[in-house]
């Protein structure tokens, strides 16, 4: 249920925090780079006279192993904690998508057979100085046409990937499967070599039954294997420092407070209006590639010509349906950019959420209500 209106003006944080953080979906960012905030899209770049740069960091490898649970439709981002304001721009196809985001579109069933690798490892950092009395601007903007709300004043590079392995139904497989993930996981994070694994316990993974690699660095996308994974990070420690794995953001105003041009409010949705809406998304979106997936499949049971009115039948309702699903996303995308720059208030905000028509949108999705497949 959306939280009343009282309860978001009590829930809403801050405009423009001091620094906002958002994983490097989109690898095109450098420090410098402008960013619109409201659709969380990266924009043109700035130059500056000076960028700190630090090699080495000290901060440790993370990897981690997360067990899948029955859950028909878990939201993946989710799980693999991606930034909620994030997850929102991407549902609403509002971010650009290119490596980690497109765990979106994952169709493989996620069980408690399934299981999540999740690692992390930062080699080196760019920054702008702290203080931007120090920071001195090569290209000015024009006057301010531009649709940024922040500047990345950050980029931490290393590798990140998660990967998404299914598992046979075989209890004593899984245990095995499970204690190698484990081992593999410690050498990781520990710095210690994949390759001292035993020829028993490499075995052991081929057992895997399906594997999706999900990265910041595109070639490892195309990699079915997670013992093919850890072989390639280890050979390539040297180029891994080119990659994005995250941004740090500061406002535009901190760099140029003469600017009061439209973008010059952001305001960071309050969790429960975040949520209330990221849930409905997926739920419909869900709803939507399983309706299509059904459509696909049944397609050569109407091929029979006595079926070929029913199909059309089929086809439109379809149709109709994808029209109203596509102007629900970007009528929410609007909703959403009006909030963020703080063009609307939350007291309307609840009304226009939900109403009848959407409603009623929403069962026929769900249901697949007018759909004889």
């Amino acid at each position: 249920m959306l939280m009343s209106s009282l309860e978001t003006e009590k829930t809403s944080k801050d405009i423009f925090p001091s620094e906002t953080h958002r994983a490097a979906i989109d690898s095109t960012g450098r420090v410098g780079s402008l960013y619109d905030g409201y659709r969380d899209c990266i924009l043109q770049r700035l130059e500056f006279h000076k960028i700190e740069e630090t090699f080495n960091i000290s901060e440790p490898r993370q990897c981690e192993v997360i067990h899948g649970q029955h859950d028909r439709n878990p939201n993946i981002l989710k799980i693999m904690r991606i930034e909620e304001e994030l997850r929102l721009s991407l549902l609403l196809n509002m971010s650009k998508k290119s490596g980690t985001d497109t765990m979106i579109d994952y169709c493989q069933p996620i069980n408690e057979y399934t299981r999540f690798i999740q690692y992390s490892s930062v080699k080196r950092e760019e920054k702008l100085p702290d203080n931007p009395a120090n920071i001195k601007v090569v290209n000015r903007l024009p006057p301010f046409s531009t649709a940024a709300t922040h500047i990345i004043t950050k980029v931490y590079f290393g590798v990140s990937f998660t990967v998404i392995l299914q598992l046979p139904n075989v209890p004593n497989a899984v245990a095995a499967i499970d204690k190698v993930l484990t081992t593999l996981c410690n050498r990781l994070q520990n710095h210690q070599s994949a390759y001292l694994l035993t020829t028993y316990e490499k075995n052991i993974l081929e057992k895997i039954v399906h594997t999706k690699v999900y990265s910041n660095i595109s070639h490892f996308r195309n990699l079915t294997k997670i013992w093919d994974v850890c072989c390639l990070i280890q050979q390539n420690q040297c180029y891994l420092a080119n990659y994005p794995i995250s941004y740090t953001l500061r406002s535009m105003k901190e760099f140029f407070p003469e600017y009061h041009g439209e973008n010059a409010q952001f305001n960071i949705l309050p969790e429960e209006f975040n949520e209330a809406i990221e849930n409905y998304v997926f739920q419909i979106t869900v709803s939507m590639r399983t309706l299509e997936n059904s459509m696909t499949r049944d397609m050569p049971n109407f091929l029979c010509e006595h079926l070929k009115r029913q199909f059309n039948n089929i086809e439109t309702q379809w149709l109709d349906v994808k029209k109203k699903f596509t102007n629900e996303i970007e009528r929410l995308s609007k909703l959403v950019v009006e909030n963020r720059s703080s063009r609307t208030n939350n007291f309307t905000t609840h009304n226009r959420l939900y109403n009848n028509e959407q409603m009623m949108m929403q069962t026929r999705i769900y249901t697949g209500e007018g759909f004889n497949i």
